[in-house]
Order: C-alpha cells, then structure tokens, then sequence
C-alpha cells in the first residue's frame, strides 16, 4: 500500500497565487504529496452575517482537483484570526480575560455559551457547500465550539451528533481516528 503524505500549506486568507499553479502542485506530486492542507477560516467565509462566500477556498479546491489530489481542511473557528469581525463585535461574542490583570484578550473564550450554535451553523454551511465535491482526504477540527482540538478524523466520527452532516464528505474507505 502506497503511503499517503499530506503537505500543509499554511497561510491566512486566500492561497498566495505562487502556490496555484500547475507547477507547485505537480512538484508537490513529484515528491509524492497526495493530499493539501490548508486553514480554512470562519472570518475569510461570512465576513458580513448570513452572507456565505467559499470562493477564496474554492479556486484552491478546483486547483486540487484538477491534479488528483485531496484536501485536509483545517476548520480554525475561535482565535481572532478565524472570528469574523461581525462576530467579536456582537453581543454574542465572549473573550478569553485574565483574571490577574482583568484584560480581555482577542480570542474567544472557551466558556463563551452563545459561540457553538455559530460554531453549528457555519459547519452546516460548509457541509452544504462541499458534500458533492469528493475532495476530501480527510478534515481538522480546531478551536471550534466544544474545544477539542482533533488530528485527522475519519467518517466514523461523525456518525455521532452533533457531526452527523460531515458524515457523506469523507470517503468511506478511511478508517482511522487519530489525535
């Protein structure tokens, strides 16, 4: 059996164009990358409320696909960088504070009771977007709204609530659940 080697491309915001062409890919292949990883952030996806926009993701996904590849998203939803501005700017949003220094900081906290039924939504949206694409290999869910920090999960894992809609996304061929 042939190893899978997933090469991680971490960058904020959209995929620098040097990484989009044909080349770059096709050298990652070269090497025997069979799979990308890229963040993919909540703030870079509705950066207006209820207005959905997958397109920065989207050229990259069409890159990878165009080349037989797969794609390890890494699902960032809590750290400032991964939070709408929309969102920490509402009355829903609930920062880390110190509780020496009583200074908030710019992540939201993990106590925070009004982030996961965001955190549920946006996954529903994304689910929604991607459940007929087969791109896949396997997905990362980091900083979201229960807290737990998981390594590449495989389709099991979501047969259990509350992830039963990312169950179809991956291939049913994985089996591993690994931390």
């Amino acid at each position: 059996m042939k190893p899978e080697i997933i090469h991680f491309w971490q960058f904020l915001g959209e995929t620098p164009p040097e990484l989009l062409t044909d080349q770059a890919i096709e050298n990652a292949k070269s090497v025997g990358v069979t799979s990308l990883q890229s963040y993919f952030l909540w703030s870079e996806i509705e950066k207006e409320k209820g207005k959905f926009d997958f397109s920065c993701y989207d050229v990259l996904l069409a890159k990878i696909k165009k080349h037989n590849l797969k794609w390890v998203p890494f699902f960032i939803l809590g750290p400032a960088y991964a939070t709408p501005k929309w969102f920490q700017e509402s009355a829903d949003s609930v920062f880390y504070k110190c509780l020496e220094h009583q200074k908030e900081c710019a992540n939201q906290s993990i106590w925070n009771p009004n982030l996961p039924k965001y955190v549920e939504r946006f996954l529903a949206e994304a689910s929604s977007h991607y459940q007929d694409k087969n791109i896949f290999e396997s997905i990362i869910l980091a900083d979201s709204a229960k807290r737990i920090t998981f390594g590449a999960i495989s389709p099991a894992f979501f047969l259990k609530p509350p992830f039963l809609p990312w169950s179809f996304l991956l291939p049913k061929s994985r089996g591993s659940f690994y931390f």
